[in-house]
C-alpha cells in the first residue's frame, strides 16, 4: 500500500505519481460497476433511462477477484433458503437482476409483472434475481406474497432476495445501486453471462422481444461456459 509522503509534499513527481495511481484505481472501479448511477424517483417518479446501444459490453475481471468483487455474502430467498450470493446464484449462470421493494405501488409491481410475461419468450435458461432494497421490511414471507401477487410464485428460477441490511446494501452498491434510500433504486435491468464476464444494462421500457433478444445475445457470447443448473 502506498502511503502519503510525510515530507517533500511539494514534489511534483511524487504527487503526479500518486494522482496517476488514484485515477487508475477510480477507472478500474468504474469499469467493474455493472449498472449506471441510481435513477432517483421521489414519490416513485421514475426517470426513464437512456437506451443502451450496441452489443453487450464485456466486463473483464481477473478470475481471482470476481468472487471477491460480487461478494459471497449470505442472502435469503422468498422460500427462506440461504445462499452465498456469487457461488450459489451467479457462478456459471445467465442472470437478469433488478431491484424492488414490496411497498412500491408503481414501478416495482409493473416491472415484476413484465418479467413474468417475458419468461415464455426465452429460449435460454435465465435466472431472474429480484433484490429488495428494503430488507428490514421485506422478509421471505413478504417477498413470497409479493411474488404470488405478480405471477412469479411458480418459477423455480426466479429468486426474490433479502438478508442482513448491511449485506444487501453492500451487494447492491457493487451492482450500481448507490443510494442508501431504499425507494431511490435503479430501474435498469442488469443482465449478465457470468462465466463469459459479459454484462449489459437494459432499459425497463424496452419491449419484451427486445429484452429476449439481448438475453439471447448474451447467452451466445463467447468466453465462458454456462452451467446446466
Amino acid at each position: 500500500m502506498i502511503k502519503p509522503p510525510v515530507r517533500h509534499a511539494t514534489s511534483g513527481g511524487l504527487i503526479g505519481l500518486l494522482l496517476t495511481i488514484l485515477v487508475c484505481q477510480m477507472l478500474a472501479l468504474t469499469i467493474l460497476l455493472l449498472a449506471s448511477p441510481v435513477l432517483a424517483h421521489e414519490g416513485h417518479d421514475h426517470v426513464e433511462p437512456t437506451e443502451v446501444n450496441g452489443n453487450p459490453p464485456t466486463v473483464v475481471l481477473d478470475d481471482s477477484r470476481e468472487q471477491a468483487y460480487f461478494t459471497d455474502l449470505p442472502v435469503v430467498d422468498q422460500h427462506g433458503r440461504t445462499h452465498q450470493f456469487y457461488s450459489d446464484l451467479l457462478r456459471d449462470r445467465l442472470v437478469l437482476i433488478h431491484f424492488i421493494y414490496t411497498d412500491c405501488t408503481d414501478f416495482c409491481p409493473a416491472m415484476t409483472a413484465k418479467l413474468a410475461a417475458l419468461r415464455p419468450l426465452l429460449d435460454e435458461k435465465v435466472v431472474f434475481i429480484s433484490i429488495s432494497t428494503n430488507p428490514t421490511t421485506d422478509t421471505p414471507e413478504v417477498l413470497q406474497a409479493f411474488a404470488e401477487r405478480h405471477g412469479a410464485d411458480d418459477d423455480q428460477d426466479w429468486l426474490f432476495l433479502t438478508g442482513d441490511e448491511n449485506d444487501i446494501q453492500d451487494i447492491s452498491q457493487r451492482l450500481g445501486q448507490v443510494s442508501e434510500d431504499y425507494w431511490e433504486h435503479s430501474t435498469l435491468l442488469i443482465a449478465g453471462n457470468v462465466p463469459a464476464r459479459a454484462w449489459t444494462r437494459i432499459p425497463p421500457q424496452s419491449p419484451l422481444p427486445a429484452i429476449a433478444m439481448k438475453l439471447s445475445a448474451l447467452a451466445e457470447h463467447g468466453g465462458g461456459q454456462l452451467g446446466a443448473r
